[in-house]
């Protein structure tokens, strides 16, 4: 072998074997430690497809990861986006020296699969974390949930949406839909407006938490405008129950507070 493919050999094993051990802390490094592993046994057999399709998938993950979250890029973000992108150029070289020097392609459909399935889903969805309580019982706090982007119409009401906070629009909420264009909304401001009707205004959407107790939304900061909405929760892809910090300690995940009842739960 090579300089080239040892050192492609040792980066996926590694970080095959770093992913299965971040395993016994989050269970959603699994698949990662899977196809790392895979692609390694797959180089020290001599297949090029086996770095070629590691490299293919790691440029698909890193571009359409970038664009779901293109408004909330931070340099760690980046920073690992660029280290992606080097090794991916490192297992593109090592596919071709592996087939230079044997002449073994392998297999590369798994590989064509997985990368249309990961452009395809985030295409489709946008992640996001629920870091607080102010949907319970619909949405607990851990939740991580994959939406559908906004689709072309106009929410109904009762629909769960997720939107940019008005105050600070680098955020997002996660709210209901419960007025819209047209509405009176005296009922759901009565503890708030003292003086006459209000009305929702066109293009613009009143939202409250389920958790009315526990809800920053519509009562406080008003309407959300139509260019607002962001997408529709679709389902819940991981949960965990909340660290309790202080009588847990530092954060640290354990299997034994995943919700496993809570994994693919349809919003």
């Amino acid at each position: 072998m090579t300089g080239i493919v040892k050192a492609a050999l040792y980066i996926t094993l590694g970080l095959g074997i770093l992913f299965l051990i971040a395993t016994l802390t989050t269970p959603l490094a699994f698949p990662q430690a899977l196809v790392y592993l895979f692609a390694a046994f797959g180089i020290y057999r001599r297949n090029a497809w086996s770095a070629y399709g590691l490299a293919l998938l790691t440029v698909a993950t890193a571009v359409m990861g970038c664009l779901a979250v293109i408004d909330r890029i931070t340099p760690y973000l980046f920073a690992g986006v660029t280290v992606n992108f080097a090794v991916a150029v490192l297992l593109f070289l090592c596919g071709r020296s592996l087939e230079q020097q044997f002449g073994r392609r392998g297999i590369a459909w798994p590989w064509l699969c997985a990368t249309v399935a990961v452009v395809a889903f985030f295409a489709l969805f946008r992640l996001y974390q629920a870091p607080t309580g102010s949907m319970e019982n619909t949405i607990l706090v851990g939740d991580r949930i994959a939406a559908a982007r906004m689709p072309n119409r106009a929410p109904f009401r009762g629909e769960v949406v997720i939107h940019r906070y008005p105050v600070n629009r680098k955020d997002t909420f996660i709210k209901r839909v419960v007025g819209l264009p047209g509405d009176g909304a005296v009922d759901m401001l009565e503890h708030h407006v003292t003086n006459g009707e209000i009305v929702v205004p066109p293009g613009e959407y009143f939202v409250l938490g389920d958790n009315r107790d526990s809800s920053l939304d519509s009562r406080y900061w008003g309407f959300i405008k139509q260019s607002d909405l962001l997408g529709v929760p679709c389902f819940v892809y991981y949960s965990e129950q909340p660290v309790i910090e202080a009588l847990e300690g530092p954060h640290v995940l354990k299997l034994d507070r995943v919700r496993w009842s809570r994994l693919f739960h349809r919003l």
